[in-house]
């Protein structure tokens, strides 16, 4: 009985779709596909780029870095692209957001970016580590 049961579980579990979100409390990571790519202002809770994306089939603000943080390595978005994300899940002036920790963009030209650490953000440090 105990085997059937683990049985209907794992065909279960392997009907779940790719893009799937792992979320265990506060810590996410995430594959997903960029629906929109959008620029908050300076003194907006997070000033920088946004993307939006649709994860387990909600709507997701995924807030990545300031612009020109991201410009200094050379990291861009664009609708349609699909993009895994790593950091943790906050309620930011009363909106869900996923600050991410490090993103990746690319399947053939992969590009990971490491954002922040227990310690904060990267660019509000002296050294910055880039991308691989």
């Amino acid at each position: 009985m105990r085997t059937w049961g683990a049985v209907c579980l794992l065909a279960a579990l392997a009907t779940l779709p790719p893009l799937a979100a792992k979320d265990d409390g506060d810590s996410v990571d995430v594959y997903a596909t960029v629906l929109s790519v959008r620029e908050t202002p300076v003194g907006s809770a997070l000033p920088g780029l946004h993307l939006d994306a649709k994860v387990n089939g909600r709507m997701t603000d995924i807030y990545v870095a300031p612009v020109d943080f991201l410009a200094q390595y050379g990291m861009t978005f664009e609708k349609g692209d699909d993009v895994h994300v790593v950091g943790s899940r906050a309620k930011v002036a009363g909106a869900d957001v996923v600050l991410a920790r490090e993103i990746a963009v690319g399947a053939a030209n992969r590009k990971t970016l490491y954002l922040r650490d227990e310690n904060g953000p990267f660019w509000t440090e002296d050294i910055r580590p880039g991308h691989r």
